[in-house]
């Protein structure tokens, strides 16, 4: 149950027409396209601020406060909530620890039928980041080998050393030619 309230939460568009025009994105966004709606919510809408609001948490020492997502009406995380933990666990499960800190949410405050999904997951579509299991199945699975873009001399996964993820509470390189003090 919770698996397909997340993956409704990833499907925000919506297919119906719209009288209202389109916003334009120079012609990238899929809503620029010929025959192609824009994105609107399909929930109910709420003058009620608590039920309005949007938290974008992170905790990298391990769960988000849950009393805290519970002010707001929808709470986000991304791959880098509770680093400390999904990190320091072989193999690396970010995926089960977001879904377990969605599930807590959702068990201190489940919303209101009908208005938006009560907690949100980001997930970067750009790159595949391997500490998201469902992720390190593909990039794993030869039959989807053409779906990536391998390091020049890649041989299999144990050459990969790019995708290790530092502890959470290493301070990230100066990349800046500028003095650091």
């Amino acid at each position: 149950m919770l698996a397909a309230a997340l993956a409704a939460a990833l499907v925000v568009g919506s297919a119906a027409e719209s009288a209202v025009p389109a916003r334009t994105c120079n012609g990238w966004c899929p809503q620029d396209q010929p025959g192609h709606a824009p994105f609107l919510p399909t929930w109910k809408p709420t003058w009620d601020m608590r039920r309005s609001t949007q938290l974008m948490a992170c905790n990298n020492s391990g769960y988000h406060n849950v009393a805290e997502a519970a002010r707001y009406g929808v709470a986000v995380y991304d791959w880098s909530n509770a680093k400390r933990l999904w990190a320091n666990t072989r193999p690396m499960n970010d995926d089960e620890r977001l879904t377990a800190q969605a599930e807590m949410v959702i068990a201190a405050d489940p919303g209101v039928t009908g208005e938006q999904p009560r907690v949100w997951q980001y997930r970067n579509t750009i790159k595949a980041l391997n500490w998201i299991g469902q992720v390190r199945e593909k990039l794993d699975d030869p039959v989807y080998s053409g779906w990536f873009v391998r390091f020049r001399d890649y041989k299999g996964p144990a050459s990969n050393h790019s995708c290790a993820t530092p502890p959470a509470n290493t301070p990230p390189p100066h990349l800046s030619a500028m003095p650091t003090s």
